[in-house]
């Protein structure tokens, strides 16, 4: 099943406690923060899969604030807020992942850091750091 086969499936479930158990599952409290997130990590893998530009994702929605949007990030609206939900649902499953995909992504952030004109789009448009 598709990422977005997936999220359909979870919707069209009629029990709000059976939603609520899975989003526990994931240490989300509200259901509509648990489909905001899901949202944003179907927005994030069609761009990559459709090979469109990521550097400057903007979710169709924005992001709620919840376990994933820690405060001071402001980024509810950019790649860095994207990123932050999926390392966090992705953290949810294997912490082994999660370090994997923070490192890789921390080391891509720091080559690109090395030029003054990249890092400025990855700051300005993207919201990334070289901490994340």
């Amino acid at each position: 099943m598709t990422i977005g086969e997936v999220l359909h499936l979870f919707k069209s479930i009629k029990d709000d406690t059976i939603k609520s158990q899975v989003a526990a599952e994931f240490n989300i409290k509200q259901l509509v923060t648990f489909n905001n997130y899901m949202e944003v990590i179907k927005n994030v893998r069609n761009v990559c899969a459709h090979s469109n530009v990521l550097y400057d994702f903007t979710p169709e929605r924005s992001i709620r604030k919840g376990p994933a949007m820690f405060k001071g990030i402001g980024a509810n609206q950019n790649l860095n807020g994207a990123l932050h939900v999926v390392l966090y649902m992705l953290k949810q499953v294997s912490v082994n992942r999660f370090n994997e995909l923070k490192e890789e992504i921390e080391n891509l952030i720091k080559e690109y850091s090395k030029y003054p004109k990249l890092a400025d789009i990855l700051q300005d448009v993207s919201g990334l750091k070289i901490i994340l």
